[in-house]
């Protein structure tokens, strides 16, 4: 069993490579280009695609990251893609929104939706437990919705790029499916099963970003112009979120092997 307490943040001065049984300490970087280079650059196998995944907690600086990385790469001739991958995109997009509306009315759907808030945060607030039999239906929707969410918008528009990066990705997925579901045995299965297949035909690398301090998250997440709390989500709900990201993680960890960098310092930029 992984308990949240055993999760420890990796220093900024080295990269461990999860679920491989070794880290390997880097030397100190002038720049996050010899980073990028010695991470990335120099472990691209152009024979097969890569899929790079950036994943972490609210706030932590994945979009930051994942476009500097975008740009960089393109600017060294890497033919590059970047999109994201969450869950509950769209037929799940839909229901949670259409139910949230029928709880709270729209205008404090729309309010939520401008902070990026998913409705789907706003439906566990309201219901705590699923019946067995809609929970299985908003499964299989959300199988559908993601399969047909990522291989449209992500592999077949990438189909000529021979690197993609994807924002979010399944450490974020699986903790938004514990939000909601609690554990989950069928989505869990399908997280696995889609990275396994992928595998077939890609190289993979899941980087998560994280930091020392979780108080960094909440103002960076103000920073951006958006409340830490608002009428209906209050501050402890982003923490509890970010535990579970933290959880999911160590699970992912067991299966697939996983590149973790503390972002503490300022959202990693490229000079």
């Amino acid at each position: 069993m992984v308990h949240l307490h055993d999760y420890r943040p990796v220093s900024y001065n080295s990269i461990m490579f999860s679920g491989s049984g070794r880290a390997l300490k880097e030397p100190h970087h002038s720049s996050l280009n010899e980073l990028i280079c010695d991470l990335f650059v120099k472990t691209l196998k152009l024979q097969r695609n890569e899929i790079i995944f950036v994943s972490g907690p609210v706030g932590v600086g994945k979009t930051t990251f994942s476009r500097n990385l975008f740009y960089f790469l393109s600017s060294r001739g890497y033919s590059v893609c970047y999109n994201s991958l969450v869950s509950f995109p769209l037929f799940s997009y839909l229901f949670f929104k259409l139910t949230a509306i029928l709880a709270y009315g729209l205008k404090v759907v729309k309010v939520h939706d401008k902070v990026h808030i998913h409705p789907s945060t706003l439906f566990i607030l309201r219901v705590r437990r699923l019946p067995k039999p809609v929970m299985l239906a908003l499964t299989l929707l959300e199988v559908l919705s993601v399969m047909l969410s990522f291989y449209v918008r992500t592999i077949f528009n990438c189909v000529n790029k021979k690197v993609i990066i994807v924002d979010e990705g399944i450490i974020n997925m699986l903790a938004s499916y514990f939000e909601v579901f609690g554990r989950n045995i069928l989505l869990e299965s399908f997280i696995v099963a889609l990275m396994k297949k992928l595998q077939r035909y890609y190289n993979l690398k899941i980087i998560y970003l994280d930091v020392k301090d979780d108080r960094m998250l909440l103002e960076r997440w103000s920073a951006r112009g958006y409340p830490a709390a608002t009428l209906m989500i209050k501050i402890d709900h982003h923490l509890k979120y970010t535990q579970l990201i933290r959880y999911s993680k160590a699970l992912i960890s067991k299966i697939f092997k996983i590149i973790e960098i503390d972002n503490s310092e300022d959202p990693l930029r490229v000079d």
